[in-house]
This record gives structure tokens, sequence and C-alpha cells, in this order.
């Protein structure tokens, strides 16, 4: 996750590519990527939560924050892991993912409840 995060930052379309399992890039290319990342300006990563990985998959919760304008805004993701060939590649994400409950540690990384926080 954190070398995709710095790919998207140094603009390395072609690495972001080779680390999207080949299953799930639909119609994606170089240029596509390319130009993603030449549109935005990134300004942090947040880690949110790695649960233990299964021995083919995993999963990963981030905050990726980044510029509109002036504005800092974050995209929210739960992005899912595969192991492709020896290599975690990734697979594809659920975005603004809904915490496991009211009872479940807020997303925002409070470190609070979720019904006491954000909820």
């Amino acid at each position: 996750m954190r070398s995709r995060y710095s790919a998207y930052v140094l603009a390395q379309a072609q690495y972001l590519l080779d680390t999207h399992h080949p299953e799930y890039r639909g119609d994606l290319t170089v240029e596509t990527l390319a130009q993603a990342c030449a549109e935005t300006r990134w300004a942090r990563l947040e880690l949110l939560s790695t649960p233990p990985a299964s021995q083919d998959v995993g999963y990963v919760e981030f905050k990726a924050w980044y510029y509109q304008g002036d504005r800092l805004a974050a995209m929210h993701e739960r992005s899912r892991f595969c192991r492709d060939q020896g290599q975690w590649r990734y697979c594809d994400g659920q975005f603004d993912p809904k915490p496991a409950g009211r009872n479940a540690p807020c997303v925002c990384g409070s470190g609070k409840k979720f019904k006491r926080c954000c909820g």
C-alpha cells in the first residue's frame, strides 16, 4: 500500500499498473494512470487498519489526503490485495467503507468508538 501511494505521488504509472492484479485491470492503462497522477496533489497517507492477511488475500484501510484546489480532502478506501505469483497486487477497493458497527473503532483514527465520534 505504501509503495503504491508513493508511486502516485512520484507519478510512476508503470509501477502502478504492474502492482495492479491483471484480472482486475479492465481497461486500465499506463496513460490513464499517468493522467490521474498528474491531476492530483497528494498530501499524506494515513493507514487506519491492516488486519492480518490470509495466505492469499489481505485488506488495508486507509485515507489518502490530497488537495482539491486549496482545500484538503481525503479519499477513504478499504483495499483488497491478492497474492499473484508471490507478489501482493491491488485488486479492488470499497470507497468510504462503513465501520463494522457502532461499537467499532472510528474510521477517523481518533481511538474513540464510532458511535461516540463520527457516527
